[in-house]
């Protein structure tokens, strides 16, 4: 069986002493796949949900209904995935993220500290002491070539 055609590369590290998680995403983004990469973070066995998150959204396309947000809080919620201690900053450049972003900051800042970011300096300051937004910036280009979860369109090509 073929493989449809590749819609989203997604990669992250965990920084354990930092308690930091850094996560990418290129393609299109979608509920199904957002949750998939969610579940193999949350496998990983440096994972904990208490670690602070940024989320670089910049080279996505977020496809799907504003609906489809809450439906990923109660994923969110019902699994465990997040901690009302931690500080999460999510990374956007365009308006579709934005929107999308902003759905989430509204439904998921009820269960954590989430603010929405252009700017790299400002999203690791919420995040981290410890790397600049530098270090932060060569760190997602080396894991976004790692590509840890690719996903396919359900057709054939």
């Amino acid at each position: 069986m073929k493989k449809g055609k590749e819609i989203l590369r997604s990669s992250y590290q965990i920084f354990k002493e930092e308690c930091l998680i850094i996560e990418v995403f290129s393609g299109l983004l979608t509920l199904d796949n957002y949750k998939s990469h969610r579940l193999a973070v949350s496998l990983d066995v440096d994972f904990s949900p208490e670690y602070n998150l940024l989320v670089d959204i910049r080279s996505v396309v977020v496809t799907g209904l504003i609906h489809d947000v809450k439906a990923y809080v109660d994923f969110v919620i019902e699994n465990g995935y997040t901690n009302a201690k931690r500080n999460t900053a999510i990374l956007v450049a365009t308006p579709n993220q934005n929107v999308y972003a902003r759905e989430l900051a509204l439904l998921e800042g009820m269960l954590q500290n989430l603010s929405i970011f252009t700017d790299i300096d400002n999203a690791v300051k919420f995040v981290t002491t410890d790397f600049t937004g530098n270090e932060v910036e060569n760190f997602l280009l080396d894991i976004q070539q790692q590509s840890t979860n690719i996903f396919y369109s359900e057709s054939e090509y």
